[in-house]
Parts: structure tokens; sequence; C-alpha cells
């Protein structure tokens, strides 16, 4: 959550690739080698593939919710500039926790890689079953923390789905300021 406002951003990932951030390292240190030793030759097309480069290395993805003005988006940000279309929310069901088992394949020609995990999600879900992610989170705790903080701002109920049986979770509809312990 933003201080001051109704806002929750959770940032998911790097936008691009590993191999691409480590490209646009390199052209941020091969522009910065050139502009020092030959000067601005091709008159700004260095600072366009600089911040191409800066882009490529900060550049993130994620979720943003508005609760004041009901309001979704998956965001790219870079350097806290945030891009995306907002989503009006439809009339809303219900926020669901949830477990998925991701397993991450890899490797080169002679290694192979299987590294499997658990990723705990949370997502709200419409009446008309439309589906907005809110977040992947590695605890359980912090999904259920971010999960109340959804229902209870957006007054819909929260469903436990982490184990192979679901369960309503009672929530308290009256706290006025959720996750700000």
């Amino acid at each position: 959550m933003r201080d001051g406002d109704n806002i929750y951003i959770k940032e998911e990932r790097y936008f691009a690739l590993p191999q691409f951030r480590f490209l646009g390292l390199f052209l941020f240190v091969y522009v910065g080698v050139n502009i020092h030793k030959y000067g601005i030759v091709y008159y700004g097309a260095e600072f366009i593939v600089a911040a191409i480069s800066i882009f490529l290395m900060v550049a993130t993805t994620g979720y943003q919710i508005d609760f004041s003005k009901k309001l979704h988006r998956e965001y790219i940000s870079a350097v806290n500039f945030y891009y995306g279309k907002w989503i009006a929310f439809p009339e809303l069901d219900y926020v669901t926790v949830f477990v998925v088992n991701v397993v991450e394949t890899g490797g080169g020609v002679a290694v192979r890689l299987h590294y499997k995990h658990k990723d705990v999600r949370v997502r709200i879900i419409g009446k008309s079953r439309e589906i907005f992610d809110v977040g992947n989170f590695t605890k359980k705790e912090e999904a259920f923390e971010v999960g109340r903080m959804c229902a209870v701002k957006l007054k819909i109920r929260l469903l436990d789905y982490t184990e192979r049986e679901p369960k309503w979770i009672e929530i308290d509809n009256n706290d006025k300021n959720p996750g700000s312990d």
C-alpha cells in the first residue's frame, strides 16, 4: 500500500529476461565509454540507446489496485512511472487465496535443472467469473494479509483454497485501515 492513499502496488518480476537485462547493462557501458572517448557523435542516438538499455535493466511488471475508485491494472514500471490500462471492477464476488505448484525447467546441452516450489496466489473473482490477479507470494501469511486487506476494502468475502477443502474466512468489514499495523 502507498502511504496516504488507497492504492495497492505489487511488483512481480523484471520485465526483461536476465539475458536482455545483461544486454542492457552492456549497451549502457558501451555507450558511456564511447561518449567519454569520442564525445557525442551521432547527435543523440547514444542517449536513445542508453535510455533503452536503462529500461531493459530496471523495468518491472506487477499489479495495482485503486480501492477508492475500484480500478485494477497490470503495469510495466520504469523508475517509478507506471504504464498500463486501468480496468473498472465489475460486481465482485470474493477474494481467493490458493497454492500453485510450480516446476521450472532449464539448462543447456548437458545440464538439466528442475526447480519445484509453491507459489501462493491471491485473486479477486467477479460475479460473472472475471479474474483479477493481485499477486504471487512465497509465504502463506503474507498472501492472507493481502487477501484480507482486499476483501475488507472491497467489502467482499475471502476464500481459503490453500488446503484440499476450501473454506470461507470470517473478516470484519468494519475495519477501516486493514494492513496498516
